[in-house]
C-alpha cells in the first residue's frame, strides 16, 4: 500500500501526481479485465491510502489531501475510467469513487476506537471533501452530531466527550455552508440511517427527521451555543468558538472552502455529457494552464457558434474578453491564490466560465443580456496575473479574488440552471436587471477591495521586484515555487517590457465589435491560404476607404485563432492613436506576442538574457526576429 503521507508531504509532488500514482493498480486492473475481487481489493488499498492518511494529517492540514481525491476522481477520461466496473455487486463510473463511501464509513467506526486526533482528523477530511464536493459524506455529520448533542439532554451537552465535541467542531468549520444548504433542502435518507437522537426521540416519526431539516439545524446551533460558558476542556472550547464564528457568519468560513463549493455545484446542475467536457476542461487548464490565447480562441468560438446558430452579425466574443482573461489568470495563479498544488478549484471556475459562455451561445436573449454583464464588470474585472509574487503576503488579498470569483461561478451557475428549465418557463425568466444590478455591484465591490489592496502592497514596496513585475502581463502562468525560475521570469518579463508597452489589443476588440462576416467560409484563396502549412506565402485584401477590410481582418484573427495550436500575431492601427502608427511600436508588439507564447521554453534563454537596453529601434527588433529558434 503507498504511503500517501509521504508522497504529501513531498512539495516536489503535485495532487494530480500523487493520484496518478495511487490509481495506477486500479486503472491497470481494469485495463486487463482482472475479475472482481482483484478490482475490488486495488479499490480497497487505494481507500485505505487515503483514509490512512487522513487520520494521520491534521485537519486544518489536509487541502493538499483533499485536492488528491478530487484529482483522482479528475482523472482524465480514458478507456479504463470511462469503463463501468462491477464492485460489491453494483456497476460504478470511475469518477463515482467506487467503495469509496463504504471504506469511509468503516474508517469512521475504526476512527473512533482510535485516538481523539484520529477521530477528529477523519472527520475533518470527510468535511472538507464534502464542502469541496468531492463526495456527499454529510450522513456522516449528522452521525457525529447525533451522538454530540441529540442523544444527551440539552442540559448534558457539556458531559459529552471532547472527542466527539471537536469532531462535531470541524463539520461547522469545514462544511457550516454545506450543511446549512442540505436543511434548507430538507436533504433526506433511506431508512433510520439518520434518525432522530435519545434527547429527541418524539421527532422520530414527524417528517423531516430522516435527514436534514431547519429544526434539527436550530437544535444543534443552540445546543453548541451552551458551551461557551461551559467547564470542558480549552481545546475543545477553541474548536467550538471557531465553530460558533462559522454559524453566526458564513463568510468567516474559508474562502477557498466556499469557492470550491460554489464549483460543484455549478457541475452538479450539468448534464452527463456537459460533465465529462467539463471536468476534460478543467484537468488540462490544471495540466497547463490557460493563456490569453485560450481567452481569444473560446471568444472566436463564441462568435461561431453565434453566427451558425442565429445568423446574425452581431459580435458578442469582445464583450467577454476582459473577465474571461482576469477568470484565465485566476486560473493561472490558482497554485498561490487558492493555495492549492494543482489549482483545481480555480481550475473549475474557468471550465465553468468556458462551459457556461458555449451553452448560453445557444439562446440569443439571453446571451445579449449574458455578455452585456460580461462587460460591464468586465471594465473593472481584476486582472492583476503579474502580482504573484505578492499574493502569499497578503491573505485579504487572497480573500478577495476568491470572494470574487465564487460570484462568477453563481451567474454561471443561474445561466445553466436557466437552460434547464422547460421551454415555457425560459420564456418567463431570464438574467433580471436586478439580477444584473446585485451581480455587477457585488464584482464591483471586491474589484474595488482588490485593487486597493494590491496598490497599498505595491506601495509598501514589500518587494521592488514584485513591484516592477506589476507591469508585465500573461506571464503568471510560469511562475514556480523555485526562486532560479522565478528569477529566470523576471528576466524574461523585464525583456518583454523592453519590446513594448503598447495596448494592441484594445483596438481589435473595438474593430471586432463593428461586426462579423460570413465571407471567409466561402472564400476560396483565404482557404487554401489558410490551409497550406507549409507555404510563406502571403494574403493581401484590397477596398476602398470604408470598405470593411479592417472589419474582415478582425474576423480573420478570430478564424485563425479557431486552430488548434496556433500562433496569431495581430496588429490594428489607428489614425487616432499616434503612438501604434510607427514600425517601433508595431513590431515590437508582434514579437511580444510571439515570445510570450516560450517563456517556458530554454531554447529562447539566449533570446531572454539579451541587454534590455540593445533594443531600441525597429532594425533591433527584426534581428530578435531572425533570432527566433525553430519552433513547433
Amino acid at each position: 500500500m503507498t504511503d500517501l503521507t509521504k508522497l504529501l508531504s513531498d512539495s516536489a509532488i503535485t495532487a494530480e501526481q500523487a493520484a496518478e500514482k495511487l490509481a495506477s493498480p486500479c486503472l491497470e486492473a481494469i485495463k486487463k479485465n482482472e475479475d472482481a475481487s482483484k478490482i475490488e481489493g486495488e479499490f480497497d488499498s487505494l481507500w485505505s491510502s487515503v483514509l490512512s492518511a487522513a487520520e494521520q494529517t491534521p485537519h486544518d492540514k489536509q487541502g493538499k489531501l483533499v485536492e488528491t481525491l478530487h484529482a483522482i476522481k479528475s482523472i482524465p477520461q480514458s478507456a479504463e475510467t470511462a469503463k463501468k466496473v462491477v464492485v460489491w455487486g453494483e456497476e460504478k463510473r470511475w469518477d463515482e469513487l467506487p467503495m469509496f463511501g463504504g471504506k469511509a464509513r468503516e474508517q469512521l467506526d475504526i476512527a473512533q476506537e482510535k485516538s481523539d486526533e484520529a477521530f477528529v482528523n477523519i472527520n475533518g477530511f470527510f468535511a472538507r471533501a464534502t464542502a469541496a464536493g468531492v463526495d456527499d459524506l454529510s450522513l456522516f455529520a449528522i452521525w457525529t452530531l447525533r451522538e454530540a448533542l441529540e442523544d444527551p439532554a440539552a442540559d448534558e451537552i457539556s458531559e459529552t466527550s471532547p472527542k466527539l465535541l471537536r469532531a462535531s467542531s470541524v463539520w461547522f468549520i469545514y462544511a457550516a455552508d454545506a450543511l446549512a444548504k442540505a436543511s434548507k433542502d430538507g436533504k433526506q435518507f433511506d431508512g433510520k440511517v439518520a434518525k432522530p437522537g435519545a434527547s429527541l426521540t418524539e421527532f422520530k416519526d414527524e417528517a423531516g427527521w430522516r435527514g436534514f431539516n431547519n429544526d434539527r439545524w436550530k437544535v444543534w446551533q443552540d445546543r453548541f451555543s451552551t458551551l461557551k460558558e461551559a467547564d470542558i476542556p480549552q481545546d475543545s472550547k477553541s474548536l467550538t468558538m471557531d465553530m460558533a464564528l462559522s454559524l453566526r457568519d458564513g463568510s468567516r468560513l474559508k474562502p477557498d472552502i466556499r469557492l470550491a463549493q460554489a464549483v460543484s455545484e455549478f457541475e452538479a446542475a450539468l448534464t452527463s455529457e456537459q460533465k465529462i467536457a467539463f471536468r476534460a476542461s478543467r484537468s488540462s487548464a490544471a495540466h497547463v494552464a490557460p493563456t490569453m490565447s485560450d481567452v481569444m480562441r473560446l471568444t472566436a468560438e463564441i462568435d461561431l457558434k453565434a453566427t451558425a446558430k442565429h445568423g446574425r452579425g452581431r459580435c458578442f466574443g469582445p464583450r467577454m474578453t476582459n473577465l474571461l482573461q482576469a477568470i484565465q489568470q485566476f486560473a493561472a495563479l490558482g497554485d498561490v491564490v487558492v493555495g492549492g498544488s494543482q489549482n483545481l478549484i480555480a481550475c473549475g471556475v474557468w471550465a465553468a466560465a468556458r462551459m457556461a459562455v458555449h451553452v448560453i451561445t445557444g439562446y440569443f436573449t439571453y446571451l445579449e443580456k449574458f455578455s452585456l454583464l460580461f462587460m460591464a464588470v468586465g471594465r473593472n474585472a481584476p486582472r492583476y496575473q503579474a502580482m504573484a509574487a505578492i499574493y502569499p503576503k497578503s491573505k485579504n488579498l487572497q480573500r478577495y479574488m476568491c470572494e470574487y470569483f465564487i460570484i462568477v461561478t453563481r451567474i454561471c451557475f443561474q445561466s445553466i440552471s436557466w437552460t434547464r428549465k422547460s421551454a415555457f418557463s425560459r420564456l418567463s425568466t431570464s438574467i433580471s436587471d436586478p439580477d444584473m444590478k446585485e451581480f455587477q455591484s457585488e464584482l464591483e465591490t471586491w474589484s474595488s477591495s482588490i485593487k486597493e489592496e494590491a496598490n497599498l502592497l505595491l506601495n509598501q514596496k514589500i518587494d521592488e521586484e514584485a513591484k516592477e513585475n506589476a507591469k508585465f502581463r500573461s506571464l503568471t502562468s510560469f511562475l514556480s515555487e523555485s526562486s532560479s525560475h522565478q528569477r529566470r521570469i523576471k528576466t524574461c518579463a523585464r525583456f518583454l517590457q523592453a519590446c513594448s508597452q503598447y495596448d494592441y489589443r484594445t483596438t481589435w476588440k473595438q474593430t471586432r465589435k463593428s461586426g462579423t462576416t460570413r465571407l471567409l467560409e466561402s472564400f476560396s484563396e483565404y482557404q487554401q491560404w489558410q490551409a497550406d502549412q507549409s507555404s510563406h506565402d502571403s494574403i493581401l485584401f484590397r477596398g476602398k476607404l470604408g470598405a470593411g477590410k479592417s472589419v474582415l481582418l478582425a474576423n480573420v484573427v478570430d478564424d485563425l485563432n479557431l486552430q488548434n495550436n496556433a500562433i496569431v500575431l495581430y496588429f490594428f492601427a489607428r489614425y487616432d492613436r499616434p503612438a501604434g502608427l510607427n514600425a517601433r511600436t508595431i513590431l515590437g508588439c508582434l514579437i511580444r506576442q510571439l515570445l510570450e507564447h516560450f517563456v517556458a521554453n530554454r531554447d529562447f534563454d539566449p533570446i531572454f538574457n539579451k541587454n534590455n537596453a540593445t533594443i531600441r529601434d525597429a532594425d533591433d527588433i527584426v534581428e530578435i526576429f531572425k533570432q527566433v529558434p525553430p519552433h513547433n
